[in-house]
């Protein structure tokens, strides 16, 4: 047995823990060593920088100051003929640098050899001392991007709750990227799962939901107190900032605790079946095993594990006992001890020390026919004397936790085991290829017992039934006698198993990457269309978060622009009948352009447009070729348009989401597609891509009707039709006169701020360019000079906000755009006057753009995760904390007052939708 302690470093002791346990000190195998003699180190930073009186200065200081003389294991440099560590002095835990470091920083000596004091280390920009560490080939294993969330420039400004205009409603998605990211409360029906960094409470009964915002960066793990009423969630390292470990009250949703001392990712945190203590386990960066104690909030005792770590648990059956499995086929029994009671009358503080038994699989379990290395994945105890572990090669192993040994292993499988959850009789595993199994383990409990058979393979096992979700499981929870549960896999959906029924049902979904576009109209039901980078074009219903239709590309090729277009139900209502401001009552009806005897939408109640799910998503896997349908939507019912997406490959597809096919494909482009758009007749599709090519493509035949080379050279960055009703220009427009109504008005936006206005009349074959927006650019800006040399190199740009514009159908025709300027600034322009007539500063670039449904606010989304909607008649605005990065896409879902609909904003980000729902129409000014 290791002993390693917060007061001192890792010593072998000849304790017996436990009757049949190993002694280490006895054991052949692990002889006392002597101290290793600390070799030469290779400096890694110039003593000229640093400060000579804290470091103490001098050559003899070189050796004691080295980083690779604190972490012996990590050495890199020595000289070769050096022996090895000691095994004695390999851990490492955080008390000892906290003491080392007082004593640097007091200016006192060293009281002996073996005390290694804490450094700055000053190092070079872009060199390293060490060489970088890989991540481990496993799944299992948390890997996360902890893309953080960019400082912001600027303080926004946050209304009182009494104020908001918006409220976060719900969130649509879940994040695939997690390792055990999902919990569920099965007695009271609730489900908290996280959504990038927002962790999400729902109740499936009623479909309401809360968020705990707080996190810089993607939720990594989480676990649930045993009384139900605490949530631990953990996010990574934001910039200098340690991980985050958050203490959610889930009556109050305020968080009561932030710990943060892990320096890199944590992969697991676990209260103790007492939740006196909690555990957080390291990744692979920093493999640091920390107990906390729950009441005071502080660490209890923490140690560095030689092996890195993929999972941990404590034993519920025995109080103080920890497991940890890992690389190397690694098993790892660790004990927490307390200080002596002697200690405890002399008022001394409380101290407690870990000891761990480390063993390893069997060779012949650990043998791989690939030569692949075998790693211990996840674990998980039967009873009192059992415990099952898998691995990365499809290994199955029962370890007897009273000798430490391994008495029996199986092969479950040739893919990852990702979980394994056990009952009394009865195990469930999980694996990378979305495999679920069922197994009886009654045979087991014999070979625990002295008189039971001896043979490691001689195990009375069984598979009692299987089930597929299609990919890797990431997140699995079930009730006590796993016959119901809860499995989240690594393509961001989360199943319900039913193993008595032997049925999977979707309970949440949400796109795998990022979200490229959002698209809303007009409808009875909250319909909404959503495009990604995953490939997938998808159709959802809003209020209920289900996901109708889904329509993947045959080679996953990324989605990454959409638009949609008018149905006939919808050109036969005006928008001014549709458009209802939610706090006037519905505006008059005036539809010149309804077909006689429409007065106004076919009344229906909302939610009939759809039948119930249907699970047809099982056992699908992530290369889906053809249209996927999740929910069957009635003929002739739904008003649903057409929906053009653009694909990476240069290739537009029309879609008819009513009748779910894919109407045309065709390949104008030789690059990546980035704004689409689709006339309000529906004859013409509008493209343009990253070269700054604008292609007019027939919808019917997909022909090139046009190519329109003005923006050559700049990606495009955005493309936006006039709404239905004419807009009125001056007597400068090219060819018209005042007072004439102009029909098919669109423009195009490109990222080196330059928007062109187009003038079109597709029946007779006219195009004419109406009006050209330039605007100047920072000279002394670090781009300004790559323009001028690398024009058409698409890296430049993409550091660049985008150049976006909208119409804005008050005003007589004025148009509203932002982009890469002198100023961050919402400016809006008169197409009559040819004039800015206002701007109305921003605090952050623009990233996505969008009006409301009456334009009289305007909402600009930054990539800070902060959208500031601004009231574009008095100039006031307040600022939206989203909580997420990556925005990329806005959109106001228009009300509908006969189906009694507010109107609502949709928020696309990395791989989920928010919807924020208008609650009053009072804007603070600011």
């Amino acid at each position: 047995w290791e002993c390693r302690s917060v007061h001192q470093p890792m010593i072998t002791t000849d304790t017996d823990y436990t009757g049949g346990r190993h002694d280490l000190q006895s054991s052949p195998e692990h002889p006392r060593q002597p101290p290793t003699p600390r070799p030469q180190p290779v400096p890694v930073f110039s003593l000229e920088e640093l400060d000579t009186t804290i470091l103490g200065g001098g050559d003899d200081d070189d050796e004691r100051h080295s980083p690779d003389a604190r972490h012996p294991e990590t050495m890199t440099g020595s000289d070769p003929s050096s022996p090895a560590p000691s095994r004695s002095v390999s851990s490492h835990s955080l008390a000892d640098d906290e003491q080392s470091a007082s004593a640097v920083n007091s200016g006192t000596g060293l009281e002996n050899d073996n005390e290694i004091p804490e450094i700055i280390e000053i190092l070079q920009p872009g060199k390293s001392d060490k060489p970088p560490v890989l991540p481990p080939d496993v799944v299992k294993h948390y890997v996360g991007c902890n893309d953080e969330l960019p400082p912001m420039s600027e303080k926004p400004f946050l209304a009182a709750r009494a104020d908001e205009i918006v409220r976060l409603e719900s969130v649509i998605g879940f994040s695939g990227d997690g390792r055990g990211n999902l919990l569920w409360l099965s007695a009271s029906g609730i489900v908290v799962y996280s959504v990038g960094p927002l962790v999400v409470i729902e109740d499936l009964s009623s479909g309401q939901q809360r968020h705990l915002v707080g996190h810089a960066t993607d939720v990594s793990c989480m676990c649930l107190r045993h009384d139900n009423q605490v949530v631990a969630s953990v996010s990574g390292a934001k910039g200098l900032e340690n991980s985050q470990i958050c203490l959610w009250n889930i009556e109050t949703d305020r968080s009561t605790k932030v710990l943060t001392v892990h320096e890199h990712n944590i992969i697991a945190v676990e209260y103790s079946p007492d939740d006196a203590m909690l555990l957080t386990l390291g990744c692979y960066q920093d493999p640091l095993l920390i107990i906390w104690d729950t009441r005071s909030m502080s660490m209890l005792t923490s140690a560095r594990l030689e092996h890195v770590a993929h999972s941990g648990a404590w034993d519920p059956f025995r109080a103080g006992e920890i497991l940890t499995v890992g690389e190397g086929a690694a098993v790892c029994f660790w004990m927490l001890e307390k200080s002596s009671s002697e200690e405890e009358e002399d008022g001394a503080d409380s101290s407690y020390s870990l000891k761990v038994h480390t063993t390893t699989l069997p060779d012949e379990a650990n043998r791989t026919s690939t030569g692949k290395a075998c790693h211990v994945t996840c674990c998980a105890y039967v009873d009192s004397q059992m415990v099952i572990v898998g691995t990365s090669t499809g290994i199955l192993a029962a370890y007897n936790t009273h000798t430490n040994t391994c008495a029996a292993h199986w092969q479950a499988g040739t893919e990852e085991i990702t979980y394994v959850l056990a009952s009394s009789n009865q195990l469930v595993t999980a694996s990378v290829s979305g495999s679920l199994k069922r197994w009886t383990i009654s045979g087991l409990c014999e070979l625990m017992s002295p008189s039971g058979p001896t043979g490691r393979e001689s195990c009375d096992v069984g598979i009692e039934a299987e089930l597929s979700v299609g990919s890797a499981v990431v997140s699995a929870v079930f009730n006590t006698d796993l016959n119901l549960g809860l499995v989240a896999t690594q393509a961001c959906y989360v199943w319900c198993v039913n193993w008595k029924d032997l049925s999977t049902s979707r309970l949440l979904c949400g796109h795998s990457d990022q979200v490229s576009s959002i698209c809303s109209w007009p409808s009875s039901d909250p319909f909404l269309a959503t495009s990604s980078h995953d490939g997938s074009l998808r159709l959802w219903l809003s209020d209920r978060k289900e996901q109708i239709l889904k329509l993947g590309s045959e080679d996953g090729v990324a989605c990454t622009c959409a638009a949609v277009g008018r149905t006939e139900e919808l050109s036969a209502i005006s928008d001014e009948q549709i458009y209802h401001d939610h706090v006037r009552d519905q505006l008059p009806s005036n539809n010149g352009n309804a077909q006689q005897g429409t007065s106004g939408p076919p009344p229906h109640e909302p939610g009939l447009l759809y039948n119930a799910l249907v699970s047809s998503d099982a056992g699908t896997s992530n290369q889906e070729a053809k249209t996927v349908t999740t929910a069957s939507i009635q003929d002739g019912a739904a008003c649903l348009p057409l929906c053009v997406a653009g694909y990476a490959d240069g290739s537009l597809r029309l879609f008819d989401l009513k009748h779910q096919h894919m109407r045309l494909k065709t390949k104008p482009h030789t690059a990546s597609v980035t704004a689409v758009g689709i006339s309000v007749d529906g004859a013409v599709l509008l493209s343009g891509d990253v070269d700054g090519q604008l292609i007019v493509s027939n919808a019917v035949t997909g022909m090139t009707v046009r190519r329109l080379t003005q923006h050559s050279g700049a990606p495009i960055t955005d493309i936006h039709l006039a709404p239905a009703e004419l807009v009125l220009l001056s007597s400068e427009s090219p060819g018209r006169r005042s007072g004439d109504l102009l029909q098919g008005l669109w423009l195009a936006a490109s990222v080196d701020s330059r928007i062109s206005v187009w003038c079109s009349d597709w029946k007779r074959d006219r195009c004419d360019l109406v009006d050209w927006i330039t605007f100047p650019t920072p000279s002394d800006h670090r781009f300004a000079k790559s323009w001028s040399l690398r024009r058409n190199d698409e890296s430049v740009y993409r550091s660049l906000p985008p150049t976006l514009a909208r119409f804005v159908k008050a005003g007589g025709g004025q148009i509203i755009f932002t982009g890469f300027s002198m100023e961050k600034a919402i400016n809006i322009y008169s197409l009559c006057t040819r004039q800015i007539v206002r701007s109305i500063p921003l605090a952050n670039w623009c990233s996505a753009l969008t009006l409301s449904q009456n334009d009289r606010l305007c909402f600009a989304a930054s990539t800070e995760g902060v959208i500031r909607y601004m009231d574009l008649e008095s100039a006031s605005f307040q600022d939206i904390l989203t909580g997420c990065k990556n925005i990329s896409s806005v959109c106001s879902l228009p009300a509908f007052p006969n189906a009694g609909r507010e109107e609502r904003l949709m928020v696309a980000t990395s791989g989920s939708v928010q919807v924020w729902k208008f609650v009053t129409s009072r804007l603070p000014l600011k």
